[in-house]
């Protein structure tokens, strides 16, 4: 099937409800789906379309079923596995069109698209729900002037990853609902980021930014900020992977990830991929296997296939121990030390 996909990031409001707004600059890009696409061949895919580097942003896709849609405080719906993809296809067969919406978080607003009328909003977002189909994108590359962020939580978590990026430290000079103010840690650098809230939303917004740092670079060095375990564990969770590569060798979720799950209140189960789900194996098996039709006796055995004898191989095992020829894992540790 076939998707027209837009441009743009959703708006929420308390008496107009979720709008999508749209991105005049990015214009629509068509995409092809079908049943066998996967999560990540739709972000490979989305990514290519936009001109995107997949392992420099992070996605993040939902979309609006409009008539399923109870009250005006009902959100879109996100698509994070292969699961929540194949509930969105079955959705959209029974629809004549679809639209897909793109929610790009490098967008810039300037000051008067940061009070946007409420009735514009409206009009035009009403126009781009026909048919009640939307899926989001959300792409986090760099940070600028005029970015905005869905929540204060993702503006710190951007700023953590840039500060790590270019090695170097920054304190908060004021925070509270509506403005968030870091500067660098150098009281003589001129490096400093001013956000501030949109008025009944909980999105933010940069408004001033100095992106050039006066400090001496040997001086950054000596005070470099780290990720929080908070940052770490999102991060983990939204792509999936994780340094000590089991997640992304057994697509199960390692103890790293089974941390960040339960301090974020997600149940770790849901972060296994979904060939391990037995709707997949289901799915796998469902065709029957029926045995050869023809009997034993009536096989054409060859003369020489009969008389040949199988041996087994001319080889025998060691004496003694084995030596290991692998390194030890942490987990291969602790059970050595437990007497497992």
């Amino acid at each position: 099937m076939h998707i027209y996909a837009y441009s743009g990031f959703w708006r929420s409001s308390k008496t107009k409800g979720w709008k999508f707004l749209v991105d005049e600059e990015k214009g629509g890009k068509l995409l092809t789906l079908n049943t066998s696409k996967t999560f990540d061949n739709l972000r490979v895919m989305v990514c290519e379309d936009f001109g995107t580097d997949v392992n420099l942003v992070n996605i993040k896709m939902s979309y609006l079923p409009s008539d399923l849609v109870i009250g005006l405080d009902s959100p879109p719906v996100f698509i994070t596995n292969d699961r929540q993809l194949k509930k969105f296809l079955t959705y959209v067969k029974t629809k004549a069109s679809t639209r897909l919406y793109d929610i790009d978080g490098e967008a810039e607003l300037e000051a008067e698209d940061a009070k946007i009328d409420e009735s514009d909003d409206e009009s035009k977002c009403e126009k781009d729900m026909i048919n009640g189909r939307s899926v989001c994108f959300s792409l986090v590359d760099v940070v600028k002037k005029g970015q905005h962020f869905t929540s204060k939580t993702a503006l710190q978590v951007t700023m953590e990853i840039c500060a790590m990026k270019h090695n170097f430290d920054y304190k908060v000079g004021k925070t509270d609902k509506r403005v968030w103010y870091v500067c660098c840690a150098d009281d003589d650098c001129r490096w400093r980021v001013r956000t501030e809230g949109l008025t009944s939303s909980s999105y933010f917004i940069i408004k001033k930014y100095v992106a050039d740092h006066s400090c001496a670079p040997s001086s950054r060095n000596h005070s470099v900020r780290t990720a929080s375990s908070k940052t770490v564990g999102s991060l983990i969770m939204h792509k999936r992977t994780c340094s000590c590569g089991k997640f992304d060798l057994m697509k199960i979720p390692c103890r790293h990830a089974i941390k960040a799950a339960f301090s974020a209140g997600i149940q770790a189960h849901t972060l296994t991929y979904d060939m391990y789900t037995t709707a997949s194996w289901r799915s796998i098996y469902e065709e029957s296997i029926n045995p050869i039709s023809v009997p034993e006796d009536v096989w054409i055995v060859p003369s020489h296939v009969q008389q040949a004898k199988v041996l087994p191989p001319e080889t025998r095992r060691a004496a003694g121990r084995r030596k290991k020829r692998r390194y030890e894992t942490v987990e291969d540790k602790i059970c050595s030390s437990q007497g497992t």
